[in-house]
């Protein structure tokens, strides 16, 4: 049973979740608000290649998402985001689980700057990455 999983915090309905997931149906990776109006999937495949950084930036309403420090989407939505749980790996609304590894999930109460989110970007490829090719 294929789900669409992550991280993501918040509630399953909609507009109530914020996270980053792969598609379920496409394998693309996605921002997840919950419900196909608040799912902002990228073009960018999320299953081939092994491990990637996948990081998203929140300004307000204005989001920006990236691969390996490369913007692969960006738009605008105001996420009602209700935080009742944190859910890694598996489905917010609890619909099932995907079989993927997260080495790391950094959640951070502000939009990073530019060099901030490279400095990050660059600590987990440095620490999780680089060191442990499969």
């Amino acid at each position: 049973n294929l789900t669409t999983a992550g991280v993501v915090y918040g509630d399953g309905a909609s507009n109530e979740a914020f996270g980053l997931t792969v598609d379920r149906r496409s394998g693309e990776l996605q921002l997840q608000g919950w419900g196909s109006t608040y799912d902002f999937e990228s073009t960018t495949d999320g299953l081939a290649g092994g491990f990637v950084i996948q990081s998203v930036v929140l300004d307000g309403n204005d989001f920006f998402h990236f691969k390996d420090g490369l913007l692969i989407d960006s738009g605008t939505n105001v996420f009602d985001t209700v935080v009742e749980s944190l859910v890694l790996g598996g489905e917010i609304a609890g619909l099932g689980e995907a079989e993927l590894s997260i080495s790391a999930a950094l959640i951070y109460d502000r939009a990073l700057s530019d060099s901030e989110r490279l400095d990050v970007e660059n600590y987990l490829r440095e620490t999780y990455i680089d060191d442990n090719i499969l």
